[in-house]
């Protein structure tokens, strides 16, 4: 069946990737463009996107302010 081979699949790639989902779903979500969401329902990869993108944009910016706070502190003690 198509279930049965989309469930083979997503193993294949927990498997490649060495990390098992705890919820599938996600994944299948992951890999599910809007286009296909909206022609046959569903959840598509445009939350999990935007969420990756405010995670990365924290860590981007909690890295820079981290490094800025060593140099201004190294300044100030000379």
């Amino acid at each position: 069946t198509q279930m049965q081979n989309l469930n083979d699949h997503l193993d294949e790639v927990q498997k490649k990737i060495g990390y098992w989902f705890n919820n599938a779903d996600l994944l299948l979500q992951a890999f599910t463009r809007s286009s296909y969401s909206t022609q046959y329902g569903g959840e598509n990869n445009e939350v999990l996107e935007f969420l990756g993108d405010k995670v990365l944009d924290f860590y981007v910016v909690k890295a820079i302010s981290d490094r800025f706070k060593r140099t201004t502190t190294m300044n100030i003690a000379s």
